[in-house]
């Protein structure tokens, strides 16, 4: 975590000094909250005492409640946008090959760029909502 999620948080507080072409820029300098489900890793004490020492705020999440984090709606949409233009190409089989991995970035960033980077800003818009609806049913179940 270290390395992973403090070194975002540290990009996410530099501003608009550096914000290069792969960068969606979903909060404002320190004013963010983390958001993870209840998966047992996310709830340890090693993870728990992690945020507390790093002073991160960390969403309340109902034990029960839907996934309501947005990337979960993309994640369908860029696999089978992905899949659909790899079959176009006439391509057969995925590979591991150096060259193969990054063709498929390059089809990943330019699909998520060109199809999904407005989605993406309207689900982020949309958690406010998303939250209220699971606290109006109280954990349960949403539209969402």
């Amino acid at each position: 975590m270290n390395e992973g999620l403090l070194t975002f948080f540290q990009e996410l507080n530099r501003g608009d000094e550096i914000v290069d072409e792969d960068t969606i820029q979903v909060a404002t300098p320190g004013d963010y909250t983390f958001q993870q489900d209840n998966v047992p890793i996310h709830m340890s004490k090693a993870t728990k005492k992690f945020f507390q020492q790093h002073r991160l705020v960390v969403m309340k999440w109902p034990a029960n409640s839907p996934d309501l984090n947005p990337i979960e709606n993309l994640w369908t949409r860029l696999k089978v946008k992905f899949h659909q233009e790899w079959e176009e190409l006439g391509q057969e089989r995925m590979s591991r090959d150096f060259r193969a991995m990054a063709k498929y970035t390059e089809m990943l960033k330019r699909i998520w760029k060109e199809e999904l980077g407005e989605v993406a800003m309207k689900l982020v818009e949309s958690m406010p909502r998303r939250i209220s609806a699971v606290i109006e049913a109280n954990g349960g179940h949403t539209k969402y």
